[in-house]
């Protein structure tokens, strides 16, 4: 089932052009915003990658009808949106982001769209060995070769932040650990597999790989880091 929040930067491009040339008012503008922004949330297509960076823009334009006294959005807001989704200037932003959990609507509604979290039961089980293993720095085969299969199922596409946040615990795994199945080691690396090796603290680790695996799970929040540069969205994690 695919999301149904189906508009495109270039359809947002055209209506702020209409608003610009004076051929739809700000009432209409903020109207068209509102409902837009309310389907991208309702629909559950905010956790898709390619939808997030309409989040801050609908977000920015739905409050240009606001009273004047609560108004923090105004035209020079506007223009630069819109230049920004013509190329012409470039943009970044974060924003706080929270998965649902079980008992939540949103839940039920990303499970419709085929967006939910394929990888929850195997998570929950990681997070209760790394926490035990954090108590007592022992851990047995079994639990090591959980880890393994794992770090090994790694999504063959990325297309919502749930996959993000899957390929992000992952990396966290290979990047602090070796990991042999055969020979039942899990070993802490030291920070020697980080890109910038770095003296890390095997602690401080296991605090991260625990706080990506909350985010998952829809027990904490994590950022969600928007950049726009010559027109074109990238999206990445910051927790």
């Amino acid at each position: 089932m695919d999301n149904n929040f189906s508009m495109s930067l270039e359809e947002m491009n055209k209506v702020l052009e209409l608003y610009f040339e004076n051929e739809i008012s700000k009432e209409v503008l903020a109207s068209w915003a509102i409902e837009e922004y309310q389907s991208l949330i309702h629909d559950g297509s905010i956790v898709f990658l390619e939808k997030l960076p309409y989040y801050n823009f609908l977000n920015t334009i739905m409050q240009i009808d606001e009273d004047e006294k609560w108004r923090n959005v105004g035209e020079d807001d506007i223009k630069q949106i819109r230049n920004v989704l013509l190329g012409r200037e470039n943009m970044s932003y974060t924003f706080k982001m929270k998965m649902p959990l079980e008992n939540e609507p949103l839940y039920n509604i990303l499970k419709k769209l085929n967006a939910m979290k394929t990888y929850e039961s195997e998570i929950i089980k990681i997070k209760s060995i790394i926490e035990n293993y954090s108590l007592s720095k022992e851990i047995n085969k079994e639990d090591i070769k959980c880890i393994y299969d794992f770090v090994v199922m790694k999504p063959k596409e990325v297309k919502t932040i749930l996959d993000m946040l899957v390929v992000t615990i992952i990396e966290e795994f290979l990047s602090s650990y070796y990991i042999d199945i055969d020979e039942g080691r899990f070993k802490y690396s030291g920070g020697h597999h980080k890109l910038f090796f770095t003296d890390t603290n095997e602690i401080d680790d296991i605090n991260k790989l625990l706080k990506l695996i909350n985010c998952y799970i829809g027990v904490d929040y994590f950022n969600v880091l928007i950049l726009y540069q010559r027109g074109k969205a990238s999206v990445s994690l910051v927790v």
